[in-house]
């Protein structure tokens, strides 16, 4: 297979997989099924085909082998031009994988309109897939935006009670995010004389545009991160969308502005930076033990794991900010591990949720002795999320604190308060919720005992057995991450 079929395979089949479920007809259930299927086949292609390019990457030493080139508009300097490089590669891996599991799980989840919801889903993970192999600032744009669409109509349409409300909040953030990005954008095209990220890199920008670009990229990741007091549409779009479009959202779109800052601003602003970057890490710290003061204050679990995942969020953005190699090495780390695992409690979640409504039960309790398995899996993706240790989420988090501390005392004076807040604040309720008395079984559902005590169903062991399995393999043998995390933060390597 050509380097140049690989390449456009992995951007593109996802694309044309949404285009074939269009085609697809029949009663309603054969529609269910083939749209699903097809989906899921489309879905787990592409990730394997991301394994592939990760092999091959890592076999010829990184050196630009995946990548494309046209001409798209040659008389403003603008081309078509889609790359893979160590930075990209690591989102690539993030992003294919979350889409695949979300798919996995939407059969389930999803029970209308089906066809559409996949085709969404497809449309979403193509347009984040070319928006990181982007290599020029205007075609990253124009596709990072266009994911936006996919996730409001998901949220829109198979959302929940406040499902009108929370997609407009949403979109209303992320449009004055992108604002902010684009004026940085405009910013770097006018000073460097290009929009080839490349060539960037080498460009001599004059100091007064490196403050600008610098508020512009650090306005955009406030809002689309996000952080303190731009925060409120996650806390929100999380609670409100469906679960599959929860693991795309905080899992995989919401840490792409990340991606952005780490490739584009950074090596634009490093004559201007070092001055704030405490002012910036001490923004990240407050943000995070703003959002563990309220999530202590919470008493619904799945409000507390909102503020989790800010606050986790918050503690990424340390990471970025400290900018060191190990804060940087944990800060990648982190990233990963924290998309997989507020993906695998959202799942748990979502899953023991179903279970206590079908049962009946308005204030659960003892949900151990009732449902053991599910309850076990729930348990340790809340401790997945809160990284706590053994969990593969702490490696990142323990490499971020230490930089924090190196950085100045009073960063890891604040940031442990809040990670002891935000330990509380699940903690607290785990007594009775699941290893409480067990919540008597409302007799007007009219359920069969048999109904009462069930638990997983095979196909979510698999599932669980399988993220287990990935959770582990971080854990003990972090080294295959760790080693792909090296090349980018090597001086340079962000280039690629």
């Amino acid at each position: 297979m050509s380097h140049f079929s690989l390449l456009s395979l992995i951007l593109f089949l996802p694309f044309l997989g949404a285009i074939f479920l269009l085609f697809i007809r029949g009663e309603e259930r054969v529609i269910f099924n083939n749209s699903h299927r097809v989906s899921v086949l489309i879905s787990g292609l592409t990730f394997v085909m991301v394994l592939a390019a990760w092999s091959l990457y890592s076999r010829w030493g990184g050196a630009g082998q995946l990548s494309i080139e046209r001409q798209w508009l040659p008389s403003l300097g603008i081309s078509w031009r889609l790359e893979i490089n160590a930075l990209g590669l690591i989102f690539l891996i993030l992003i294919s994988f979350l889409s695949f599991l979300s798919i996995l799980v939407a059969r389930k989840s999803i029970s209308k309109m089906v066809r559409e919801y996949m085709f969404l889903t497809l449309i979403l993970e193509s347009f984040l897939l070319i928006a990181v192999c982007a290599g020029n600032l205007f075609q990253f744009f124009i596709f990072y935006e266009a994911a936006v669409i996919p996730l409001f109509m998901m949220i829109s349409l198979w959302g929940m009670e406040k499902r009108i409300l929370t997609p407009f909040k949403f979109c209303l953030y992320e449009v004055v995010g992108s604002v902010f990005m684009l004026a940085g954008i405009f910013a770097l095209y006018i000073t460097a004389g290009t929009t080839d990220i490349d060539f960037l890199y080498q460009a001599a920008i004059p100091v007064k545009a490196q403050y600008f670009i610098l508020v512009a990229f650090v306005g955009s990741l406030a809002f689309k991160a996000p952080l303190f007091p731009f925060h409120i549409w996650l806390t929100e779009a999380q609670a409100e969308a469906p679960m599959p479009t929860g693991i795309m959202l905080c899992g995989a779109f919401s840490k792409l502005i990340f991606y952005v800052f780490l490739r584009m601003a950074l090596p634009a602003v490093g004559d201007v930076i070092e001055p704030f970057i405490p002012y910036l890490a001490g923004w990240a710290v407050f943000s995070a033990l703003y959002a563990a003061l309220i999530a202590f204050a919470q008493e619904d679990i799945k409000k507390i794991a909102s503020y989790v995942n800010l606050a986790q969020v918050a503690i990424l953005a340390l990471g970025l900010f400290c900018l060191t190699d190990v804060s940087l090495k944990g800060f990648l780390f982190l990233c990963v591990t924290q998309g997989l695992a507020i993906s695998v409690f959202l799942m748990s979640g979502a899953a023991l949720n179903e279970r206590i409504q079908k049962l009946g039960i308005k204030n659960p309790s003892g949900m151990m002795g009732m449902l053991p398995y599910l309850s076990t899996a729930f348990f340790l993706s809340c401790l997945a999320l809160l990284a706590f240790p053994p969990m593969p989420s702490f490696i990142g988090q323990f490499l971020i604190f230490d930089a924090a501390f190196t950085q100045h005392e009073l960063l890891g004076a604040f940031i442990l308060p809040a990670i002891v807040l935000l330990y509380t604040a699940f903690f607290k309720h785990f007594p009775r919720f699941l290893f409480g008395v067990p919540t008597e079984i409302s007799q007007s559902v009219g359920l069969k005992e048999s109904d009462v005590v069930s638990d997983m169903t095979w196909k979510e062991r698999v599932m669980f057995a399988a993220m287990a399995v990935v959770f582990l393999f971080l854990t003990f043998s972090p080294e295959w991450l760790f080693s792909l995390i090296s090349r980018v933060v090597e001086p340079s390597a962000i280039m690629g």
